[in-house]
């Protein structure tokens, strides 16, 4: 998947800032600061709120997004694009954005078979900043989450490239069930993708290393 640009940004607790870096024209990028863009973006203050993408589609006629897509223009910066939230352990925040020069109908297709990937390339993104740019652990490393036999069972079945109705019959569960299991095990480990529980798990050590993912 080739995309034009990237933007991340990072929101700690207890600090007045983002630490941000992108790929767009430096011109952007200090128009965007000139203007205060990163206190009023629509794209900005609505993927804090949420827990699930944003794609820039659903903000046209919106008139402050409508704004920063004028000015945005003028420096040859794409119309469609998504802001992926991701929320840490420590009560951080990553936003990534990623945007791309391209039909709206191309777009459609883009986010309708690619939303997963940009989520999981999302946390892990922002898993590798905290722990590297900050150079310490996330609260999880601290304290980290109790999972019952239950939960690791069918969170290493998942690892293993199994399916929910496999995983479920391989566990002696519903599949309501196994979804219900999935859904805690995101919680307690701040996942926002089964993929991404995954991820967080073999880092803590609560999964083996070498197990694959589906």
């Amino acid at each position: 998947m080739d995309l034009d640009h990237v933007g991340y940004a990072a929101y700690l607790p207890n600090e007045d800032k983002a630490f941000a870096y992108s790929t767009y024209p430096n011109e952007w990028v200090r128009e965007f600061g000139e203007k205060q863009y990163h206190a009023i973006s629509p794209t900005i203050a609505m993927a804090r709120e949420m827990v699930s993408p944003l794609d820039w589609a659903t903000l046209r006629g919106n008139p402050l997004y409508e704004q920063l897509r004028q000015d945005s223009a003028r420096y040859d910066m794409p119309v469609n694009g998504i802001t992926i939230p991701v929320r840490g352990p420590s009560q951080d925040l990553g936003l990534m954005a990623l945007s791309k020069h391209c039909t709206d109908a191309e777009w459609s297709r883009i986010i309708a078979t690619s939303t997963g990937e940009f989520m999981l390339i999302a946390a892990q993104f922002h898993d590798s900043f905290m722990r590297h740019s900050f150079n310490k652990d996330t609260a999880l490393d601290d304290h980290p989450p109790a999972l019952n036999d239950l939960e690791k069972g069918v969170l290493s079945s998942l690892s293993e490239g199994q399916d929910i109705a496999d995983i479920a019959t391989s566990n002696g569960l519903s599949v309501r069930s196994c979804k219900a299991a999935l859904y805690l095990v995101r919680l307690k480990l701040s996942a926002i993708t089964d993929e991404h529980a995954v991820l967080r798990a073999r880092a803590l050590g609560l999964l083996p290393s070498g197990s694959k993912d589906g």
